[in-house]
């Protein structure tokens, strides 16, 4: 309720949100029906057993939806982390806004349970996952038809982990 009550205040005026952690599509539903005024356009990441926790809202019309499942995601054995049931992914809205197609990148990935290596056993899984990210990055930001390429994201990574200095080189 406190999300949505920022993100209806008059002051909040964002064109595009990009949530994580929306782990319910009731939660979904519950936000976008309370925000469809002001943000009509929206999707949801439906993946895995739980969803992906990844949705999209916004004032200018998505055009164009895609995904891409990350290929290592956790392991089965660890329950309680459930990032292996979440279905983590990279989601794509394509957003025309004034005859120019954005395209909205939105991502989770996998959580950093452990700071410190060698305990932190999803490094591995976090930077083939920031790879990922980049090449479906590339393969769908063709220059000639996105004039524009914004990634939003919980990346679960710090400035000097591979995974962020990977990214930010790309």
């Amino acid at each position: 309720q406190a999300l949505v009550t920022h993100l209806i205040n008059p002051e909040a005026n964002y064109d595009i949100i990009g949530l994580q952690e929306v782990w319910s599509k009731t939660d979904y539903l519950y936000i976008r029906d309370h925000i469809k005024n002001i943000y009509p356009h929206s999707y949801y990441f439906l993946s895995g057993l739980f969803g992906s926790g990844c949705c999209m809202f916004s004032k200018h019309p998505i055009i164009g939806v895609y995904e891409h499942l990350y290929t290592l995601n956790g392991f089965p054995h660890k329950i309680q982390h459930g990032d292996y049931f979440a279905g983590k992914l990279i989601g794509l809205c394509k957003i025309l806004i004034n005859n120019h197609v954005i395209n909205v990148y939105n991502t989770h990935l996998h959580a950093n349970y452990h700071h410190v290596v060698p305990k932190d056993i999803y490094l591995g899984h976090r930077i083939c996952q920031a790879y990922e990210l980049i090449q479906f990055i590339e393969s769908t930001s063709s220059a000639d038809t996105t004039h524009l390429t914004i990634l939003l994201g919980d990346l679960n990574l710090t400035t000097n982990d591979l995974g962020f200095q990977l990214i930010q080189r790309s």
